[in-house]
């Protein structure tokens, strides 16, 4: 599975980086995960 980083970017553009911080935490540590694991 691909790590939504092009939608973490995307989002940055439109919302605040408190926001990106708040909503894409578990986002980005799953990725972190994903990517350690070899998912």
């Amino acid at each position: 599975m691909l790590c939504p980083f092009m939608y973490f970017l995307t989002s940055v553009n439109t919302h605040s980086v408190y926001e990106i911080s708040v909503r894409g935490r578990n986002r980005l540590e799953t990725c972190f995960w994903e990517l350690v694991l070899g998912d």
